[in-house]
């Protein structure tokens, strides 16, 4: 339109073929059962749009909160570019009174969305005040930091260990993704990408993600 804005846009094209309507004659015989199954081949391609004026990602961290996810607590952290470009770099996690130390790369995150990241921290929830820090480096050098509490008490301890007990163990989660050791995470799916954060790079659409970290919608 005449008017947009000045910056990266992301939009995408969708191809498909049309679906034939001829009906599927399948049919079971005496105590036997039947399924059709029809295929619609797609193609989706991501498209970058560049709009002449001046551009730039703002990475901001809107905040951070435990949450119960299978057998582990993960922070649940919050991040917004709420600039005109996209953004790339890294990002780093911290709570130190756990030993939590997650990096994770900052792989191509589209203006104007967000991500909730779940970042695997601990098995037992802690009653206390837990200082979180985390500190996103983008855009040869620019830097976003943020710094809160994540305060757990006895109710929230009690709810977050009732969803845990109640959960399956999985096999994805390892005492390193808990916070034992540094973790690095892998650009891919999370998908954190996810990211639901929606990402691309160049022009293939990617989410923001983790080996290890996952991504909310």
């Amino acid at each position: 339109p005449d008017n947009a804005l000045p910056g990266q846009h992301l939009a995408g094209v969708s191809i498909s073929v049309p679906l034939d309507t001829a009906s599927m004659s399948s049919k079971p015989g005496a105590n036997q059962a039947a399924f059709d199954v029809a295929l619609q081949p797609q193609r989706v391609i991501a498209v970058e749009i560049d709009i002449a004026g001046e551009r730039a990602p703002d990475l901001a961290v809107l905040g951070a909160r435990p949450v119960a996810h299978g057998d582990m607590i993960d922070l649940e952290l919050a991040i917004a570019n709420n600039g005109n470009a996209f953004a790339r770099g890294h990002g780093v996690l911290a709570v130190p009174d756990t030993g939590l130390r997650f990096e994770f790369p900052i792989d191509t995150f589209v203006p104007h969305t967000s991500i909730k990241m779940l970042v695997p921290w601990t098995r037992n929830a802690r009653s206390g005040d837990h200082k979180v820090d985390a500190v996103l480096t983008y855009d040869d050098g620019k830097r976003a930091t943020w710094s809160g509490v994540v305060s757990i008490d006895e109710a929230l301890r009690s709810e977050l260990d009732g969803q845990l007990h109640a959960a399956e163990p999985t096999s994805g989660h390892s005492e390193a993704a808990a916070g034992i050791s540094a973790v690095t995470v892998g650009g891919g799916a999370v998908g954190v990408a996810t990211c639901s954060a929606l990402a691309i790079r160049l022009r293939r659409r990617r989410n923001l993600v983790a080996n290890g970290a996952r991504v909310r919608d």
